[in-house]
């Protein structure tokens, strides 16, 4: 072909394109990432920050590609603009909206994700979204969700390798997540949780079962099979860890050699997965290429419908992005608590204080806009107390977040967590999420109350929609978390009898000296 037959063509072909109707997909995909580009953006941080969620950055390529694989399917059937599909994607941002007043990133994401998703349906109809729907729907393994399974399979691989360890006649001794054993002590740890070979798992067994199976069930056996073998072997990788640390007197599989051996671990069992896999293969013929079509229109507006579709999907995300912005402004003009001056509770009968809090104990959160500490001394045991409080939240600083710490990890050893019922002697009951942690021969009890408009919540999600509730009323959805904690050595350490007992004291000067409470200033000090 000459120069110029192929300059022709090329031009023929981009003037084509630019007419094409699939052009007003791709400009609603633009659209929705840039105006909900802050919630993409935390997305990324998200999979650089935590090597548990690095799978996400293979997740739209992916897709894209399975996309193209299949253009000449979904290319060759009509364009029906849905009214359900604006409908889906009002709905997905209306949950993103949800995400950003209670400052969720993983429903925000969600909602994200879901108005890309359900743009396909407002735009190109049905029949394209169920003739593309596994590379679609394939998308929402981008959104960094899960870190929740990591107390629940911490515990089940301790459990496991305990069990284990009985079983081979190895004398154990389990505390928590502590492993003792005669050569030596062992701690699951976050990174012994297997959640990253859990999740790659599960997103290959996907991708595997889409792939090479067309039957539903052999699908759901497959991708079931990716999800329980990772969480099984992973407790016989801990088992085996131990196992080779205690025949080796402690010489290997400690240090970074238990984690190298883990994913190659992971590899093999990944390997035997996907050869179980093939033994429920099914013959597949090749499906026939569908004739090139040229895309047809069903509706009133004919090849305008695709365009009168953009716009109609484009009004909700628009405005209901406004809606955020203004509710957002509003809650950070109520921030006006945080420059209050710190008090905190005068001693009592019994009690000595208000002092320093100990050096030992000392909680991570993220972006409090006030921070008051301070330690009484009962007998010979002190009780630290810290108050948290967010005047206002922003993505990463906000009152409920799965980075904010009770303890430091490196020093502490976590025990056990629990949550229980604290009935205070004026007939109160205060939710409290108590926790025991360890560090040597030393104890730490530490509760946390969650307290929003110095009323007390019960759980991290409660917390959540109080504060939305506080925020939509007008009012300043200000949130405090209050820490109450102390610890003891010994066989006989019971710290908890000094935090409960310090609560039954102390609980309501506490409330008035947060808030400033002219009735209650008089049994106020200032912190130390």
């Amino acid at each position: 072909m000459s120069t110029t037959a192929t300059a022709i063509v090329a031009g023929s072909a981009g003037r084509q394109w630019s007419r094409s109707p699939w052009l007003a997909v791709v400009l609603a995909w633009f659209a929705v990432v840039i105006l909900l580009w802050d919630t993409f953006v935390d997305m990324w941080r998200t999979w650089s920050a935590s090597g548990t969620f690095t799978h996400g950055y293979a997740i739209f390529p992916i897709a894209l590609v399975l996309l193209w694989r299949r253009r000449a399917l979904w290319q060759a059937l009509p364009m029906r603009p849905s009214a359900a599909g604006v409908v889906l994607v009002a709905g997905s941002v209306t949950l993103w909206l949800v995400g950003s007043l209670l400052h969720l990133n993983v429903v925000m994401q969600f909602g994200a994700v879901g108005t890309l998703v359900f743009s396909i349906i407002a735009i190109a109809g049905i029949e394209v979204f169920r003739a593309a729907k596994f590379p679609l729907l394939f998308m929402f393994f981008a959104v960094p969700v899960g870190e929740e399974l990591v107390p629940w399979l911490m515990d089940f691989t301790a459990w496991f390798t305990v069990g284990a360890l009985n079983t081979v006649g190895i004398p154990v001794f389990a505390e928590g997540h502590l492993i003792h054993i005669p050569t030596g002590n062992f701690s699951v740890e976050k990174a012994c949780s297997g959640i990253r070979y859990l999740f790659a798992s599960i997103v290959l067994g996907t991708l595997y079962a889409h792939l090479v199976y067309r039957s539903t069930w052999r699908r759901v056996v497959f991708v079931a099979l990716c999800a329980v073998v990772p969480v099984v072997a992973n407790g016989l990788r801990a088992f085996l860890i131990v196992i080779l640390a205690h025949v080796s007197q402690n010489e290997i599989a400690i240090g970074i050699d238990h984690l190298i051996y883990g994913w190659i671990f992971f590899g093999f069992v990944m390997l035997l997965v996907f050869w179980i896999g093939r033994s429920i293969a099914e013959p597949v013929a090749p499906e026939p290429a569908p004739p090139p079509v040229a895309p047809s229109f069903v509706g009133r507006f004919g090849r305008f419908a695709p365009w009168f579709a953009l716009v109609a999907l484009l009004i909700p995300v628009f405005g209901l992005r406004l809606t955020a912005a203004a509710l957002q402004g509003r809650e950070a003009g109520d921030a006006s608590s945080a420059a209050a001056a710190a008090r905190v509770p005068a001693p009592i009968a019994g009690w000595t204080g208000p002092t320093t809090v100990s050096s030992n104990w000392e909680p991570r959160f993220i972006g409090p806009t006030r921070v008051v500490t301070a330690a009484y001394l009962h007998g010979g045991d002190a009780v630290d107390v810290a108050l948290l409080s967010y005047g206002t939240e922003h993505a990463g600083a906000e009152l409920v977040n799965s980075e904010n710490r009770l303890f430091d990890p490196e020093r502490w050893t976590w025990l056990g967590e629990r949550w229980l019922q604290l009935d205070l002697p004026d007939g109160m009951k205060i939710p409290v999420f108590a926790v025991q942690v360890r560090s040597g021969l030393t104890r730490r009890a530490i509760w946390r109350i969650f307290l929003v408009g110095n009323r007390p919540v019960s759980g991290d999600m409660q917390a959540k929609l109080a504060l939305a509730r506080a925020i939509v009323r007008g009012e300043s959805g200000a949130g405090t978390a209050l820490l109450v904690s102390s610890e003891q050595s010994g066989q006989d350490a019971a710290p908890e009898r000094e935090v409960r007992a310090f609560l039954l004291n102390y609980y309501p000067q506490l409330l008035g000296c947060l808030a400033n409470d002219a009735a209650a200033s008089t049994a106020c000090a200032p912190a130390p």
